[in-house]
């Protein structure tokens, strides 16, 4: 996944710092998302879809 979203980042600089994000969020979200979803697929879509939208805001970021 993480291969994935960094493709859309075009800053190389960037990248290692979303990549840091990535690392040290990823457990956290993951956590969260299983609290209240029971579905590993559904899971993984919540954990994918909030680091897409930190990409997608990342200048505000």
């Amino acid at each position: 996944m993480l291969v994935f979203l960094l493709s859309a980042i075009d800053n190389d600089e960037d990248r290692i710092y979303f990549t840091n994000i990535y690392y040290d969020y990823k457990q956290i979200i993951f956590k969260t998302a299983y609290e209240y979803l029971d579905d590993k697929s559904l899971i993984e879509d919540c954990v994918q879809n909030t680091f897409l939208n930190l990409i997608k805001f990342f200048d505000t970021f």
